[in-house]
């Protein structure tokens, strides 16, 4: 079974052993597996129940906009990306960056189709941008 584990990293900070989230191969008991799923299935109510509810609210949206004046813009949290150079000899400190993603929905639009034969319904569907903004954040430090 794959499970995200702190795996141990070298050195120390704060007189605590230094971790790291990886992927990594384990085994379990049947039963040992059953139980890992069961511990986290609230956990993952909550994610269902997030991700239908701004499935829902996207679809408001697109019924209530006017799709010739609106624009509907989706977004989740920004990444904050650590990044060290390969090479120290000309860097004393690690530098952050930004990654934030967005998607754009325009121009959505009825569309009929055929559900079965001579039964059709009706889908929104609309055209979606992808915006992808990368910087580096305000930090101090030689760069």
């Amino acid at each position: 079974m794959l499970e995200w584990v702190h795996a141990i990293r070298q050195g120390a900070r704060n007189g605590k052993q230094n971790t790291q989230l990886e992927v990594q191969n384990r085994r379990y008991k049947v039963n040992e597996v059953i139980k890992k799923l069961e511990d986290s299935l609230q956990i993952c109510r909550k994610h269902q129940a997030a991700y239908e509810w701004k499935t829902w609210m996207r679809q408001i949206d697109m019924q209530m906009s006017n799709p010739d004046k609106h624009r509907i813009i989706c977004t989740d949290f920004g990444a904050t990306l650590d990044l060290a150079a390969a090479e120290k000899d000309n860097c004393s400190v690690d530098n952050h960056a930004v990654l934030a993603i967005y998607f754009v929905l325009s121009n959505w639009r009825a569309v009929k189709y055929e559900k079965e034969e001579d039964k059709y319904d009706e889908t929104i569907i609309n055209d979606c941008d992808k915006w992808l903004f990368f910087g580096d954040t305000i930090s101090k430090g030689k760069k």
